[in-house]
């Protein structure tokens, strides 16, 4: 589960708006922090493994929006993530991602074309 991965869909907002600044991803490092980016929001994760392999999360927003913290899980797949995050007393939002480098690859042969 290391490493960056692309936000490919969510439930409420399109690729336009999840790339809006910079491609939407989600990158976890070791250390069990991570960031997530999309739209104008730039969330600090604290993640781990929970049960059944689930990566669990809590969330604290940098910027964009103020005072929104939240939680989420995902699930990896297939070099696929599915999950969702939720925020403090707010909604539910379910999203996919893939591994960063599949995207590179897709790109690049989609540029050579």
């Amino acid at each position: 589960m290391i490493g960056k991965w692309r936000l490919v869909a969510t439930e409420s907002w399109t690729q336009k708006f999840i790339d809006l600044i910079e491609p939407g991803f989600i990158e976890l490092k070791a250390n069990g922090r991570g960031t997530m980016v999309f739209g104008t929001a730039n969330l600090a994760l604290d993640w781990k493994t929970g049960e059944d392999d689930k990566l669990e999360f809590t969330f604290e927003v940098l910027d964009g929006i103020d005072g929104v913290s939240g939680k989420g899980c995902v699930l990896v797949s297939d070099e696929q993530m599915f999950g969702e995050i939720k925020t403090h007393l707010g909604n539910r939002y379910a999203l996919r991602a893939q591994r960063w480098v599949e995207m590179r690859k897709a790109n690049k042969g989609r540029s050579g074309q």
